[in-house]
């Protein structure tokens, strides 16, 4: 959550690369 306010553009092209890890983690944070 952090790293994507401090670098949205990263977190983006992170996010692409790491769909479902991604989303469990958002949904783990959640």
């Amino acid at each position: 959550m952090d790293e994507k306010s401090e670098k949205p553009k990263e977190g983006k092209k992170r996010k692409k690369k790491r769909k479902p890890g991604y989303n469990l983690s958002l949904r783990r944070s959640w």
